[in-house]
């Protein structure tokens, strides 16, 4: 192989370019949006390009999202958060970034180790389907792991020749990668572990007694560090536009070094990471996750060929007597020792900036091997990236042979299911007759379900789906949504039918075919699941019930339920609203305005606020009295946005009563007048999300970042919002997705 000539190694590789920016784009086309794209990521940048205030989504300093952002507002379209349609033109800059720095990082090695191990680091690179997946999705993922990757290489150029050169484009990149996300503070363990293994092997090797004599002028050294130190501010404070606070005010005494809100982001981050989140693995969720998280998701998540390689060469690096492999080595291992400290489990990407140092590793290492080992290396690479091609055109579902296709039983979150998959299953429900089953509603047929409500994480039952765990899927859609082709048989024979949720689906598929609608035994099953899991079933099993039974027996049996148990506040809302709708039942003839008014606040009860108001007016013109409705039109009025509206209706209160109602009277004025400041368009949008009116809540804090772009509490609350539509976990009718779907981000401020 040494003996091709350089250019053809050169086209080799732009051809391993070229494939890579092909299959990058097809990913970016076929899959939909993830949760983070609209939820923090382009939505922030995209506020910042507008109105040259950051806000900080989700804890992250600026640079990452604009850079992704960019696309979308050079092209002057509207940014609707509420979506599973892919953000394209946002993806493409993640695009042309991951192929840039492929040519970068082979250049790099080539001028290092030559064209045979540059083009041994771009295969590798390149057939790694972490790498991909996040270089197809409008994330910080990879301009983190592109920056850190720069920082380590000019690092490691800078510690074996310590010129200013090298220390320049160390700081730069640095500055860089800390202006992207607050996770890159996982510089320092690496570049101090390579400098201290760059000190030991000026000490142990002749070859480079140079650095040894060098070393001991600590006094260069501390003006090295003071003019990176001096260089990295400046990048940092670049970023935020050389303002220490966005919004004007400095809290908290932040110092004057460093901007308030990166400050800020680097407490919010740092309190994340040490506190974590929930964290699932292999059936299992656990507050705070585990230690050994992720290093088992490097080895289950990556494809057996790689993982071998990147071992290899690990290893290989260690025991070969050559400097550049060591010190990088050494900044490798401080990373991994570093990231098990990180409680914020939420998947492999958070070890995507190791990506790109492996496959330098690998190149370097290569080169100084035997032949034979050469040419395993090679094999390897090769292997891998057929063994990465497989799982095209959905690299995020990628796992390794050894869990024999069965990761969706082991992973969940980004790890495998991070929304992609949303549009497309709702299309196949549409357009193929695919049955999307409630949990707990045993189905028999062609039935569709994302991994995440499959594995009970992050969806709004735990083990709604237990019945079908131990099912087979016949197929998957996108990867990410497991198909079941369900006959009775399978469930007579299910093993998992013995839990005591499945056997309250079981019970429940036997009331529903004797027509038994008040399925006592059910209750009694329910009533002997644990806390936890009655608040799980509860929802479900009433929602079945409304479907086949009379209002009456539906309320008896929702009061059944409250009273055996009385900790599960779903049944004793559920209970209201029936009660209501069996007044207006009852009453639609006797009484047509009580029928009504009891209606509209069953139907305020539910969330839906058109049919409330329309079902409110039609009470006072059937007779209802003003003073009992007046209440009802006002909060529905507010939902609206009709602020006027909802003012004339409060003047007809007594004085005491303007005083109690919700929302207050006075931020109603404000907003009525047109002078509500973004504080208080979140106080309203905080109210309504406590009473879960998801719709009014999302109008009110995309109006309060419309005035102040920089308002971070606005923008997260939005955020949760968009992450909890996409794991589908917001209680939605169409019309009401159909509405948040409608909302967007406009360049001026109209409302």
């Amino acid at each position: 192989m040494n003996g091709v000539l350089p250019n053809r190694w050169r086209a080799i590789r732009g051809v391993f370019v070229l494939g890579f920016v092909v299959c990058a784009i097809w990913v970016s086309l076929v899959n939909g949006s993830v949760n983070d794209e609209y939820a923090a990521h382009l939505t922030s940048g995209y506020l910042y390009l507008i109105h040259g205030r950051f806000a900080g989504g989700v804890h992250n300093p600026p640079l990452g999202q604009l850079w992704v952002a960019l696309p979308h507002f050079l092209s002057g379209l509207q940014v609707y958060p509420f979506t599973d349609d892919a953000p394209v033109l946002s993806r493409l800059a993640n695009v042309f970034l991951a192929s840039f720095s492929i040519l970068l990082i082979g250049e790099w090695v080539r001028k290092k180790a030559g064209d045979a191990a540059a083009t041994l680091a771009t295969l590798t690179l390149v057939g790694t389907p972490e790498f991909l997946a996040h270089a197809s999705l409008a994330t910080i993922d990879l301009p983190l792991a592109v920056t850190l990757c720069g920082a380590t290489l000019s690092g490691l150029s800078y510690a074996r020749s310590l010129r200013l050169s090298s220390l320049a484009w160390t700081s730069f990149w640095c500055g860089l990668a800390l202006c992207v996300k607050v996770s890159s503070v996982l510089l320092i363990p690496m570049l101090a572990g390579m400098f201290l293994a760059t000190f030991a092997i000026a000490h142990w090797h002749v070859r480079l007694s140079r650095l040894r004599q060098r070393f001991p002028k600590l006094g260069t050294l501390a003006l090295h560090a003071l003019l990176a130190v001096i260089l990295v501010f400046l990048i940092i404070w670049a970023s935020y536009g050389f303002r220490r606070c966005q919004n004007g005010t400095v809290q908290h005494g932040s110092a004057w070094m460093l901007p308030h809100e990166f400050l800020e982001q680097i407490r919010g981050k740092t309190a994340y990471a040490s506190q974590g989140n929930l964290a699932y693995f292999n059936g299992t969720v656990r507050s705070g996750g585990w230690w050994w998280y992720y290093y088992v998701n490097l080895l289950l998540k990556t494809p057996f060929p790689l993982f071998l390689l990147w071992m290899g060469a690990l290893v290989l690096a260690i025991l070969k007597k050559n400097s550049r492999t060591r010190i990088l080595t050494a900044g490798i291992i401080a990373y991994l020792v570093c990231v098990g400290f990180n409680r914020a489990q939420i998947g492999i990407r958070h070890l995507l900036p190791l990506v790109p140092l492996f496959a330098v590793l690998v190149g370097l290492t290569a080169n100084c091997c035997t032949p034979w080992l050469r040419t395993a290396f090679w094999g390897l690479a090769s292997a891998a990236l057929i063994n990465s091609a497989c799982f095209l055109p959905y690299p995020l579902t990628a796992e390794s042979l050894l869990l024999g296709g069965r990761g969706y039983r082991v992973f969940a979150d980004s790890n495998y299911d991070w929304g992609q998959a949303n549009g497309a299953l709702r299309r196949a429900m549409a357009t193929h007759g695919l049955v999307r089953p409630l949990p707990y509603e045993i189905t028999t047929g062609v039935i569709g379900v994302r991994v995440n409500e499959w594995a009970g994480f992050r969806s709004r039952t735990r083990e709604g789906y237990a019945w079908l765990r131990s099912l087979k899927p016949s197929s998957s859609l996108d990867r990410a949504v497991l198909i079941f082709h369900v006959r009775e048989d399978d469930l007579v024979s299910s093993r998992h039918l013995t839990s005591p949720a499945a056997t309250l689906s079981l019970e429940l598929l036997r009331a529903r075919m004797e027509g038994d609608c008040l399925c006592p035994s059910c209750i009694d099953l329910l009533d002997r699941l644990e806390p936890t899991t009655q608040k799980d079933a509860a929802p479900f099993l009433l929602q079945m019930l409304e479907r086949s039974c009379s209002r009456r027996t539906i309320y008896q049996t929702a009061r059944r339920i409250c009273l055996l148990m009385p900790h599960v506040d779903a049944a004793k809302h559920f209970m209201q609203r029936q009660a209501l709708l069996l007044e207006a039942e009852s009453s639609a003839l006797s009484k047509p305005e009580r029928s009504a008014f009891a209606l509209a606040n069953a139907y305020w009860l539910q969330g839906d606020v058109q049919r409330t108001l329309r079902a409110v007016r039609m009470a006072l013109l059937q007779g209802a009295p003003d003073d009992a409705c007046a209440p009802l039109v006002y909060k529905a009025c507010c939902a609206m946005g009709y602020w006027k509206q909802a003012l004339n209706w409060a003047a007809a209160l007594p004085f005491p009563t303007q005083a109690t109602i919700e929302p207050p009277m006075e931020l109603v004025v404000h907003l009525a007048g047109g002078s509500a400041s973004s504080e208080q368009w979140f106080q309203l949008g905080a109210y309504w999300y406590r009473q879960g009116l998801w719709c009014p809540a999302a109008k009110c804090f995309i109006a309060a970042l419309a005035r102040d772009p920089s308002h971070s509490a606005s923008l997260n609350i939005l955020g949760e919002l968009v992450v909890r539509y996409k794991e589908e976990t917001l209680e939605l009718s169409e019309a009401q997705r159909c509405e948040l779907e409608r909302l967007a981000l406009t360049p001026t401020d109209s409302h």
